[in-house]
This record gives C-alpha cells, sequence and structure tokens, in this order.
C-alpha cells in the first residue's frame, strides 16, 4: 500500500476544555494546500461552465440554421442575438454553404465553437499553472548542545 505523504501546508490546533469531571478535547486539522487546490478546481468549474454555456449556445444557433428555423421566432430570435455578440469576430471567415431549401451551415459558427473550447482549456490551465503551489518543501533542523 503507497502511503500518502502529508500535506505541506498543514496545521493542527488541539483545545481542551476541562471542568469539573468532564474533559473535552478538539483536534482540528487544517490543509492549506487541499483548501487551495479545491479553489482552484471550483474556479476551474466556473470557466468551463460559461464557456459551455456559449458553445451550447452557439450549437443550439448551429441547429436552428440548419433546421430551416423560423428567424422571426422568439426562440431562435433570442438565440440569434445573444450569439451575436460571441461569433461578430468569425462573421466572414468563411462562406456559408446553403441548400435550395434554405438549410445553411455556419461552418465560422463551427470554428468559433472550437477557439471557445481552446480559450476555456488554455484558460483553466494558466489558473493552475499561476496559483498552485508545488508540494515540495525542504526543512532543516540544526541542533546544538
Amino acid at each position: 500500500m503507497a502511503q500518502i505523504p502529508e500535506p505541506v501546508d498543514r496545521r493542527e490546533v488541539v483545545r481542551e476544555d476541562r471542568a469539573p469531571g468532564y474533559v473535552r478535547r478538539e483536534r482540528v486539522i487544517r490543509d492549506a494546500g487541499a483548501e487551495r487546490q479545491h479553489t482552484l478546481d471550483r474556479v476551474a468549474q466556473f470557466i468551463w461552465l460559461v464557456f459551455g454555456i456559449i458553445i451550447g449556445l452557439i450549437g443550439l444557433r448551429v441547429l436552428l440554421r440548419l433546421i430551416v428555423a423560423n428567424p422571426a421566432n422568439t426562440f431562435a430570435d433570442l438565440i440569434y442575438d445573444i450569439t451575436d455578440i460571441f461569433l461578430w469576430p468569425f462573421f466572414g471567415l468563411t462562406s456559408t454553404p446553403t441548400t435550395t431549401s434554405g438549410n445553411a451551415l455556419e461552418i465560422s459558427s463551427l470554428i468559433a465553437m472550437v477557439v471557445y473550447a481552446l480559450i476555456a482549456w488554455v484558460l483553466v490551465r494558466l489558473v493552475y499553472v499561476l496559483f498552485s503551489k508545488s508540494s515540495a518543501r525542504k526543512v532543516e533542523t540544526y541542533e546544538r548542545d
């Protein structure tokens, strides 16, 4: 069985309350490294959530364009308006192939989905690189008689 190393940023406090006939001992262990890792994980989850919503909305737009949804419909219009904000850097990047029945495949939107996924991945990696601490630590002890 592998031995689990002790956390580097571990703080332990023992509190003792004494009363006649009663002793209460409480041991509190705080692992700052685990707390920091948990916070970084939550930030990463939030980044993926935000970009996942953006990518999902763009994917819904692509689907609506493929099935020739009525752009005058309130729902379709809302999706188009929201996604226009995220797609404006990609407009005109490629042509949009259409069929005679009006189906359209927005290739620039598919490219935008890939780009936003890459941006999310880079941001998550950047958060971990900038804010995670190394678990390596050197302790030297000197004793004198």
